[in-house]
């Protein structure tokens, strides 16, 4: 996908020690819905 084509290319030479998660979202927090 996008990261991957991301990583391969000369715009990513800056990111040292990252890591990226790929997960589809799955470990986003939940938002809490407040009423105002």
């Amino acid at each position: 996908g996008e990261l991957a084509a991301f990583l391969a290319s000369d715009e990513s030479s800056y990111l040292t020690g990252t890591q990226n998660v790929i997960d589809g979202g799955s470990t986003l927090p939940e938002t809490v819905s407040v009423g105002i």
